[in-house]
């Protein structure tokens, strides 16, 4: 994989407290800001399977200066809600069937209702 950094977060899914502390703040919607904008400005970078709040696992990598996909699969169908790391409101969701999925984007936040065991990607 060369030029990539893969940020493996393996033990988040045996301490989601750690996991929440990078992704989620209070009852926000879940941010990336503190695992990837936080990597160097240049580089590539992915994480793997990052526990969140709401029974989710959240993946996303970043190549080219820009968040290419979010992925997130939920544990147990709850509501799920990003702040959104590209500008604008035109946010793509799909699930693991390649079905577009309802969403709303409102001031910076997509959010969708899952279903349990299901995996959803998000793209610009």
């Amino acid at each position: 994989m060369d030029g990539l950094d893969v940020i493996l977060l393996a033990d988040e899914i045996n301490n989601p407290i750690k996991g929440n502390a990078l992704l989620n703040k209070n009852d926000q919607p879940i941010n990336l800001e503190g695992v990837v904008p936080a990597w160097p400005e240049g580089r590539d970078a992915k994480f793997v399977r990052l526990r969140a709040k709401g029974a989710f696992t959240v993946s996303a990598e970043r190549k080219a200066g820009g968040v290419r996909y979010v992925d997130v699969t939920s544990d147990k169908g709850n509501r799920f809600a990003l702040a959104t790391p590209w500008r604008g409101d035109r946010v793509t969701v799909v699930d693991d069937h390649g079905r577009r999925v309802a969403h709303t984007t409102r001031d910076g936040v997509v959010s969708f209702r899952t279903a349990p065991g299901r995996t959803y990607r998000l793209t610009r």
